[in-house]
C-alpha cells in the first residue's frame, strides 16, 4: 500500500514538474535578457556608505556665512549666472533678472515669460536657454542682460526637463522620450536633428568627452552613451543606484551620481566600458535636488535641510566641512565666488560666502 501511494505521488510530482518547466524557463530567459540589458552594480551595493551626518562636527576648515536672503517673485528653483548677472528660474513663474554686482545690495532688474514651467537654466556667451516643463526649449538673446529677447522655441516630445550644450548642439532631456539632439538654423529656428530613446524618463545629463552621462529617475539608474555619431547617441552601459536616479555631475574621470534618498555615488569613469564605484555618500534626511562641483569641493542641496560642503580632494573618502541650513528649500545652486547662490523655493534667494578658517595661532611653546 505504502509503494503504491509513493507511485501516486511521484507521478504527480513529475505532472506538476512537466507544467511548470516552460514557466521556469521563460522566467529564466528574460532574468538573463534583463541583466544583459541593464547591469546591477555588485560591488556599488557593497560599498560601506561613509558616516558623514550632518549633526556631526565638521572639520573646521571652511565655514558657509549667511550674506543676505533676497525675495522674488515666485518660488526659485534654479540659477544661471553671467557676469553680474544672475537668471533665476521660478517655477511656475517665469524668468527673474538680478543685478548681483553689489552682492548686499541685490536689485531687480526685469520678470521674464518663459513658457508655463522652468526647470533649468543654461547660460553659453550672450545665450540664454530655458528647459521648460511643458514648452520645450526657449532661446533668449541676453546680450542686454537687463532686457532679455527671446529668438526661437522648440517643442520637444515629453517633459523638458534639462539642457545639455555641447559641440555647437543643444541636448535636451525629455522626460519620458528620451533625448532630443537640437540644432540652432538661420532664420533664428531650434530644429531636431537627431533622437535618443532608449531612456525612460532623463532628469539630467553631462558630457565629457564622447560620452553622456545620464540620470534616468524612472530606470533608478546611470547610464553611458557614445557619442561618436553625436546625432544618433547609443547606449554603452547602464547601472542600478538602487533609487531615484536624479543627478548627474562629472568632473575629471569622476562621475557623482544622485540617489535622491539615500545620498551620492561616486564613480570612476576614465573607461567608460568599465566604470568602478569608489565611495558613497550618505545622507540621513531630506532629499537631493542639486550639485555643484568647485575643484576640489562638492555643494549638495538638500531641499528642507538646506546646503552641505564636502571636501572630494581625496574621492574615495569625502569629508563633510561644512553645513548650513537655509530658510526655505533648497534648489538650486550657482557660485561667484566667495559667494554661493542658493535657489531657496518660497523663500526667494539665498547668498552664502565661503570662507576658510583661519587656524588659531599657539600662545605656548618656543
Amino acid at each position: 500500500m505504502l509503494t503504491v501511494c509513493f507511485e501516486m505521488l511521484l507521478q504527480s510530482i513529475k505532472k506538476i514538474y512537466r507544467r511548470l518547466t516552460p514557466a521556469l524557463l521563460a522566467v529564466g530567459l528574460f532574468t538573463i535578457w534583463a541583466c544583459l540589458r541593464h547591469e546591477a552594480w555588485p560591488d556599488a551595493t557593497s560599498l560601506p556608505y561613509l558616516n558623514t551626518n550632518p549633526t556631526s562636527q565638521p572639520k573646521p576648515q571652511y565655514q558657509l556665512l549667511h550674506v543676505t536672503t533676497f525675495p522674488l517673485p515666485g518660488t526659485a528653483r534654479h540659477i544661471a549666472i553671467q557676469g553680474n548677472h544672475a537668471f533665476v528660474a521660478l517655477n511656475m513663474g517665469g524668468m527673474a533678472v538680478l543685478d548681483i554686482s553689489d552682492i548686499e545690495q541685490i536689485e531687480l532688474l526685469r520678470h521674464v515669460a518663459t513658457g508655463l514651467y522652468p526647470l533649468s537654466l543654461v547660460v553659453k556667451g550672450n545665450r540664454l536657454y530655458v528647459a521648460d516643463r511643458f514648452y520645450g526649449v526657449q532661446l533668449f538673446d541676453i546680450s542686454k542682460p537687463a532686457d532679455p529677447r527671446r529668438t526661437a522655441s522648440l517643442q520637444v516630445p515629453g517633459i523638458t526637463t534639462s539642457l545639455v550644450l555641447h559641440d555647437d548642439l543643444i541636448y535636451a532631456c525629455c522626460g519620458g522620450e528620451g533625448i532630443a539632439v537640437i540644432k540652432e538654423v538661420k532664420g533664428n529656428r531650434l530644429q531636431e536633428i537627431g533622437r535618443f530613446s532608449d531612456v525612460n524618463y532623463t532628469k539630467m545629463a553631462e558630457i565629457s568627452g564622447h560620452y553622456a552621462y545620464l540620470a534616468d529617475s524612472y530606470d533608478d539608474a546611470f547610464k553611458i552613451l557614445d557619442l561618436t555619431d553625436p546625432i544618433q547617441p547609443k547606449l554603452l552601459k547602464s547601472f542600478s543606484v538602487g533609487g531615484f536616479c536624479d543627478t548627474v555631475r562629472i568632473s575629471n574621470s569622476l562621475a557623482f551620481v544622485c540617489n535622491r534618498r539615500r545620498g551620492i555615488i561616486i564613480i570612476e569613469v576614465s573607461d567608460p566600458l568599465h566604470p568602478k564605484p569608489v565611495a558613497k555618500i550618505l545622507i540621513h534626511s531630506g532629499s537631493i535636488k542639486d550639485i555643484y562641483l568647485l575643484q576640489n569641493l562638492l555643494l549638495m542641496t538638500r531641499d528642507k535641510e538646506g546646503l552641505d560642503l564636502y571636501d572630494i580632494e581625496v574621492p574615495t573618502s569625502p569629508t563633510l566641512l561644512a553645513h548650513y541650513d537655509t530658510p526655505g528649500n533648497a534648489t538650486g545652486i550657482a557660485v561667484k565666488l566667495p559667494y554661493i547662490l542658493v535657489a531657496d523655493w518660497d523663500k526667494g534667494l539665498v547668498v552664502l560666502k565661503l570662507e576658510i578658517v583661519k587656524a588659531k595661532k599657539s600662545d605656548g611653546g618656543s
